[in-house]
């Protein structure tokens, strides 16, 4: 008797490592699964993504696309090229690095230049205090006191995602070698002074001066 209760105890058991062990692994296994950014509701074209309107989402990873989406710091502060709806995955082609003005792309993009995000704040006695789309700043480090960075001198706002107790969180228009730096300094806040608003000749000539540090 007792050993027909023994049987039934290790049946049980080896019934619950099954079901919850065993067949779970087996699954992910045959049907592995990736993290991608979705849409937590529909959102028109030209819209800037925030972090309220787009999510991490665990999908099958089975014959997904090479332009899938699978990093939120890759849409934050950029805007649908189309209209999006809920729930759907975002795929690189939904995505413009700039905004829209009167239903086309703004033209603040240079050939070569991509987008990055970054923590800034501006700094104490500036005149302005609001960052705006468009916006010449001038970015510097901080260890005991303001850090000089000659490469980002002159840099483009190109989104201001959100600000929180002085910190903005921005998209702003880099080459190559300020993409790398930024990476590597993600989770730095840069220190920032506007230089120039409203005046895209100073804006034009500012970068231009900007390119020509990274060709000495």
């Amino acid at each position: 008797m007792r050993s027909r209760v023994y049987c039934a105890v290790g049946c049980f058991l080896l019934a619950v490592i099954l079901l919850f062990v065993c067949i779970p692994i087996t699954i992910t296994k045959t049907y592995p699964v990736t993290y991608a950014v979705t849409t937590t509701k529909d959102i028109k074209k030209g819209e800037k993504f925030v972090y309220e309107n787009i999510k991490f989402t665990e999908i099958g990873n089975k014959n997904m696309p090479n332009i899938l989406v699978t990093d939120i710091n890759d849409v934050l502060g950029r805007f649908a090229s189309v209209d999006i709806v809920k729930d759907d995955i975002l795929l690189s082609s939904k995505i413009s690095q700039v905004p829209f003005i009167n239903g086309k792309e703004a033209e603040l993009l240079p050939k070569g230049n991509e987008t990055v995000i970054t923590m800034v704040k501006i700094l104490e006695g500036s005149e302005i205090t609001e960052l705006l789309t468009g916006d010449i700043i001038k970015m510097n480090g901080y260890d005991d006191g303001l850090v000089d960075i000659p490469a980002l001198n002159f840099v483009r706002v190109i989104s201001v995602v959100k600000t929180k107790d002085d910190v903005s969180i921005i998209t702003v228009s880099v080459n190559e070698k300020q993409k790398e730096f930024l990476k590597k300094h993600n989770k730095d806040t840069f220190y920032v002074s506007i230089i120039s608003r409203n005046n895209e000749e100073l804006a034009n000539n500012l970068l231009q001066q900007q390119e020509e540090y990274f060709k000495e």
